[in-house]
């Protein structure tokens, strides 16, 4: 078979940093491939793929047959939302009958809007164009298996099934309705990710309608702080630094902003209403995280030879993503070197939809990452400009008309008419997410993500790197994905580097006036960014002095650690980050040893310590012991329950079935879920009871946070005890005395009477939630558990290691998607674990075959031995 191995093309500006080029590249195109590929292909008995191939475009388009053969749901979906194409496989008439037809149209023509350049162009077009020669050929070879599996399911050849979910009458779908799968549907399958990842643009307008409630900036602060709750830093503080910027400059709204401001509010809070009723919606692109604040978030962290036992390099790493079923990873291993003549010898987790390994290994070097909370986005208030006949024509952008650009969008469904609408653009700002021509403004949004290019060539780049150095030259392609990445090598080496495009905006000195985070901006020319930090300017490390690097979505360098990013001599990096206590309970667990071995760092990665827990039990247990506070017969069970815990969070129970697994015989392990469990329960009570009263953000909410523990941290001190809905004046002691009280009661009602049994994996639940329950509760048979069956007991708790966190109702629904932990012996050497399986059909063995040694923590080997991968094979096709 005729295989054109391409030449492997280096991006041009290695030496300064892909992503601060804008210059086009040609578009490159398609490659003819066929199928079948040159392969052998070997399925383990949990269904992972490993792939022996003589090219890498041979292996690429293997994996593209096995991710349709296992995910099509998932990739048909990931590809047409971000497309506005999810009309098309909907039944029209159930939809209406549903009443969702509106928001299905609605979220269509935003994620259009959204995924396309500042210009309207559709983005999986404009990205595609900068893809090297070596990346469209593998994304050709991948749209061919892709395609053959279609084309099996059509000719009900080769045991190809149609998906049961595209079997039911909400959806109206056949496999012969399916377009081909082209390059630009692999691109547009991770755009979604990209913006769940990086666009803020909600909490902008959330954060506007709080102040709007509020009217005190001072008190405005604290519900949304910014502040770390736990001060631990990447980088340790007052180290990172910049020259100063000539262009930086103080520059405070004026009044007529302000008013400006004002006169938005209802446009405002009319898309954010909007956004917030079509949010489950968008969990067909992607699962959706919930259930409190830093639900979504990730850790990563490396330790060098100089504190490991073995004199290699370690790593690990759990994106924490919303839970899905299927997974969000699909497990794989390409390999075109060993027999073959290809450049790509990989393993790890592959994003179904796209050619790589996402997060992995090669022979020579392993890589994570995690959300790097830098600051990607900017809202903007347009000053609207109508023409003769009252129709919006363009906005006022530095004292001149800015037309809009105008795209037609037709949204097509499988019955009916055609729905057209026209999408309106500001070039320099980008898509026009809202109009009020009564109050003449328009909001836009400036995203960066609206500017991704040469992304696409970064995992082709890293794939074949062979030292940390290598790593970073192929990250620099990175430009939108919002990512911290974390390396390590054969060779010794570790290295973090958060390659982004990071916006400059010189003028962002105390914008606010409160350090609180970037409210909607005036659009007329004064707050703008077209300059983008230098990669070399970025915080970043290799090989460390202290032998380790450590991040958990947590500030980088110490800017947060005040609350305010923007005081601190350069322009701000992020505008958010974690609470803090994962990132420092990792580096407590790094620092306690300097003999670390694959086995501490599994250790570390599913601890569930309660830093948290630390530091609030004994504030709560000093005010509920106060003569003040009164106790009610089950508020002290409550109490009692939490003088006795040292802060661990286990289930407490043997197995993972909430109701039938019986208590652990081990006393103390009991003991320590039973304080879990109380402490859970009662911070929630307790954090309702002091802020549900004003618009807050965060679960627990900086100002309930520090109302116990230190209300001199808040700027409008321990104001936040008393309900202002009531007509009396509460005390802290009435607070904590009524909330342990409800507390104690649900604890019992829910547990039992005695306190001793309170067992947290009784209480505390996860579960993996179908994408398509966001369009009907059918799908719900598609959860996993179903609908109506007790969910998966986990451990942990809120903002451990192992992360836990469930908000209110003590059901888990987001955490560590995957974990891995490498050692980079030679070759390097991981294990994996996965939040579920690896097949996305119900009947199959594989459906979720990983999940219950993801919710003990035990991992598997990632094979990386293609002959061991033929040996442990239970089924094997030669191509």
């Amino acid at each position: 078979m005729h295989r054109s191995v391409l030449a492997w093309v280096v991006c041009l500006l290695a030496a300064t940093g892909c992503g601060d080029s804008t210059d086009p590249v040609e578009s490159q195109p398609p490659e003819d491939f066929s199928w079948p590929p040159d392969a052998s292909v070997y399925l383990d008995e949990r269904g992972i793929l490993s792939v022996d191939c003589q090219t890498d475009e041979d292996c690429t388009m293997a994996l593209g047959y096995y991710h349709a053969r296992d995910r099509w749901v998932q990739m048909d979906i990931r590809r047409r939302f971000p497309t506005g194409r999810l009309t098309e496989v909907v039944n029209r008439p159930v939809i209406e009958s549903l009443d969702l037809l509106d928001d299905l149209i609605d979220t269509a023509l935003d994620s259009r809007a959204l995924f396309s350049t500042r210009a309207g162009e559709p983005a999986e077009v404009a990205v595609l164009r900068s893809a090297t020669p070596k990346t469209r050929a593998l994304l050709d070879a991948y749209a061919v298996g892709v395609n053959q599996w279609l084309d099996d399911v059509r000719n009900e050849r080769n045991g190809a099934i149609w998906p049961r979910e595209f079997q039911l009458p909400v959806l109206d779908y056949g496999p012969e309705d399916v377009p081909e799968w082209t390059p630009e549907d692999s691109i547009a399958t991770v755009l979604a990710l990209i913006e769940d990842l990086t666009n803020d643009e909600s909490s902008h307008f959330a954060a506007e309608s709080a102040r709007q409630q509020v009217g005190d900036d001072t008190r405005f602060a604290d519900l949304w702080s910014n502040e770390p709750i736990k001060k631990s830093s990447i980088l340790e503080p007052g180290t990172y630094s910049l020259p100063p910027t000539a262009a930086f400059r103080q520059k405070r709204a004026p009044a007529r902003d302000l008013a400006l401001r004002e006169r938005a509010a209802p446009v405002m809070q009319r898309l954010h209403e909007r956004l917030t009723r079509t949010e489950d919606l968008r969990r067909f692109a992607f699962p959706q995280s919930g259930g409190g604040n830093e639900s979504i978030g990730s850790n990563n962290w490396a330790v060098g030879p100089s504190i490991a036992a073995g004199e290699h390099a370690l790593l690990c790493g759990d994106p924490h993503l919303g839970f899905a079923q299927p997974a969000i990873w699909y497990v794989a291993h390409l390999d075109s070197k060993t027999n073959g003549s290809g450049t790509i010898h990989t393993a790890g987790m592959t994003f179904a939809g796209l050619p790589w390994v996402i997060i992995g290994q090669n022979e020579d070097i392993a890589w994570g990452v995690t959300n790097s909370n830098l600051d990607f986005t900017d809202v903007y208030i347009e000053e609207l400009v109508e023409d003769e006949s009252g129709d919006p024509i363009g906005v006022m952008f530095n004292g001149e008309l800015v037309e809009f650009v105008r795209v037609d969008v037709s949204l097509e469904f499988s019955e009916g008419d055609p729905v057209d609408r026209e999408l309106l653009f500001v070039e320099h700002h980008g898509a026009v997410r809202a109009l009020d021509p009564d109050n003449d403004v328009a909001i836009t949004l400036k995203w960066t993500g609206n500017a991704v290019d040469t992304d696409v060539n970064a995992m082709t780049e890293l794939a074949v790197a062979t030292n940390v150095e290598e790593a970073r030259r192929a990250l620099l392609n990175v430009t939108s994905l919002g990512q911290s990445w974390v390396v390590i090598d054969t060779e010794g080496s570790f290295g973090w580097f958060p390659y982004n495009r990071v916006p400059k905006r010189t003028w962002a000195t105390d914008l606010s006036g409160t350090g609180v985070p970037w409210l909607p901006l005036p659009g007329t020319g004064e707050f703008e960014w077209d300059e983008f930090f230098a990669y070399e300017d970025l915080p970043q490390v290799v090989n460390r002095e202290n032998g380790y690097l450590a991040t958990a979505n947590n500030d980088f360098t110490g800017a947060l650690f005040d609350g305010d990013a923007t005081n601190d001599g350069y322009p701000p990096l992020q505008n958010s980050a974690a609470a803090g206590y994962r990132h420092a309970r990792i580096v407590d667990l790094i620092e306690a040893t300097d003999a670390h071995t694959p086995q501490t760092m599994l250790d570390v990665i599913g601890d569930v310590y309660s830093l948290l827990g630390e530091d609030m039990t004994d504030p709560i247990l000093e005010l509920a012991n106060d003569p003040q506070t009164s106790l009610t017969p089950v508020a002290e069970q409550v109490v009692s329950a939490l003088a006795s815990w040292n802060y661990h969070c286990p289930t407490g129970i043997e197995g993972t079935h909430p109701e039938l697994s019986p208590l652990v015989d081990d006393a103390e392990e009991l003991l320590e879920s039973v304080g879990c469990a109380a402490f859970h329960v009662a911070l929630v009570e307790i954090e309702a009871a002091i802020i549900d009263d004003e618009p807050h953000r965060g679960f627990p909410s900086f100002p309930a946070f520090f109302s116990i523990i230190d209300a001199a941290e808040l700027n409008d001190g321990d104001t936040y005890w008393d309900d202002v809905g009531t007509d009396v004046v509460e005390t802290r002691f009435d607070i904590v005395g009524a909330a342990l009280d409800t507390a104690g009661s649900f604890l019992v009602d829910r547990l039992g009477n005695d306190e001793t049994q309170w067992a947290w994996g009784r209480l505390h639940t996860m579960r993996l939630r179908s994408d398509l329950t966001a369009l009907s509760s059918v799908f719900e048979q598609f959860n996993n558990p179903p609908a109506g069956e007790p969910l998966f007991a986990n451990d942990g708790g809120q903002y451990t290691v192992d992360v836990a966190n469930s908000g209110r109702d003590f059901v888990q629904s987001s955490g560590p998607s995957m974990r891995t932990c490498c050692e980079a012996s030679s070759p390097v050497a991981c294990t994996i674990q996965l939040a579920g399986g690896q097949s996305g059909h119900i009947d199959s063995p594989n459906y979720d075959d990983l999940l219950d040694l993801w919710l003990i923590n035990q991992p598997v080997d990632l094979v990386f031995d293609i002959s061991r991968a033929r040996d442990e094979a239970r089924e094997v096709v030669d191509y």
